[in-house]
């Protein structure tokens, strides 16, 4: 549940996800954005390194539904990698 358990509990969409949490049934996720087939991400290494949501998605507390903020390139990702210290090495995101 993550930030879930701090952030917007009380809305009707945060209680459905916790039940499927407390159930441990899989979620069926809505694809908010579809990368190449060549491109890795994984939310957990940024969730882990202490990056908040609103850093690629703006501001999630006032949305109803999540989106990115802006345009995810290469150029982003390695600029935002190279800012925060984080590998540049291409089998980061390609595999």
């Amino acid at each position: 549940m993550g930030c879930h358990r701090m952030v917007a509990v009380s809305r009707p969409e945060i209680a459905r996800l916790r039940g499927y949490w407390e159930r441990k049934q899989p979620i069926r996720w809505a694809r908010i954005v579809k990368e190449p087939d060549y491109v890795f991400f994984n939310h957990f290494p940024h969730i882990n390194k202490g990056i908040r949501c609103q850093e690629c998605h703006g501001p999630v507390e006032t949305m109803a539904q999540v989106k990115l903020d802006h345009t995810l390139s290469m150029n982003v990702c390695v600029g935002c990698h190279r800012q925060k210290g984080a590998s540049v090495d291409c089998y980061t995101c390609h595999r």
